[in-house]
């Protein structure tokens, strides 16, 4: 009797060993619990990629600047343009853009309104759009987000025009020791550099010597470009005006158009929107945060 208690108990421990070896199955989860990738993420700005190009097809670019501009305005446009202009040339055969001279200056609540033939230069003066009053310049473009798979994307413009907000700020020419006394303006080719370095396709930077930190006060005044920022413009050209960049993505893209507002103390903002066939006023509750797009570069 004992020994047919001592056999049983000496079964049950193997019985219990063999079945510890035993790796216990992992628990799936079933499919239907587990999260749907989205169908299309092609509006989600996070998964979109910051390069931006111009189209081939539009260079060189000819830049003109509104006729309301006074002689020192005028000046600084082109010395601030010039900049640029040299540390492409040393990089390219090919002119990428050019100052064309004057264009009718016009004001709108709707900058919509100046999608033209025409990449201009705008002093407001009378008024600004009521969305964008604190900005002390907007950068706006226009094109097409091209694709090569949900994550990987290019912006390759068409148009884009500068607005320089006269009606809530002034500005000056602080390389003047009457424009270095003056507090209460910023100096208008530092903004101009800035705005201009968006206008040819550069994003931002955090070194503080750099025209393209997203930070403009009042102290500022650049007279020349950073080592960095020939560095970056020289990388952008030419090859963003080489087909062969595009080749990968696709022939057809959404349409869209990005705002970039610089506001004084380094808050600059960028937003964007997707532009159906018709023409719509956009307003600033239809704009959607586009940080990843310009995301500032080390």
């Amino acid at each position: 009797m004992k020994k047919t208690k001592l056999l049983s108990l000496l079964t049950f421990l193997l019985f219990l060993s063999l079945s510890g070896c035993q790796k216990t199955p992992e628990k799936k989860t079933p499919s239907s619990a587990l999260p749907t990738p989205p169908s299309d993420t092609r509006n989600t700005p996070e998964t979109i990629t910051e390069e931006i190009f111009w189209d081939a097809k539009f260079l060189p670019l000819e830049i003109r600047y509104a006729d309301n501009l006074t002689p020192t305005e005028q000046k600084a446009v082109k010395e601030a343009f010039s900049l640029w202009r040299e540390e492409i040339g040393e990089n390219t055969e090919k002119t990428v853009a050019r100052i064309q001279g004057e264009t009718p200056a016009f004001e709108s609540e709707y900058l919509e309104d100046f999608t033209d033939n025409t990449i201009g230069i705008y002093f407001f003066k009378d008024l600004f759009p009521s969305q964008n009053k604190n900005a002390l310049a907007i950068t706006r473009y226009e094109g097409y987000i091209r694709y090569k798979s949900k994550t990987e994307a290019i912006i390759t413009l068409d148009h884009a025009d500068i607005f320089v907000n006269g009606f809530t700020f002034n500005f000056t020419d602080k390389s003047t020791e009457e424009g270095e006394e003056d507090l209460s303006s910023f100096d208008f080719k530092s903004v101009l550099l800035h705005e201009m370095g968006h206008l040819l396709g550069l994003s931002h930077s955090v070194k503080n010597d750099s025209v393209m930190r997203p930070s403009i006060t009042i102290q500022t005044v650049f007279s020349t470009l950073s080592q960095e920022d020939k560095d970056l413009i020289q990388e952008k050209y030419p090859r963003n005006s080489a087909q062969e960049n595009m080749a990968a993505f696709s022939d057809k893209g959404q349409r869209i158009e990005i705002i970039i507002e610089l506001k004084k103390n380094g808050e600059e903002e960028t937003y964007f929107s997707f532009l159906g066939g018709a023409k719509e006023k956009t307003s600033s509750d239809s704009k959607i945060s586009f940080s990843r797009l310009m995301s500032s570069r080390g």
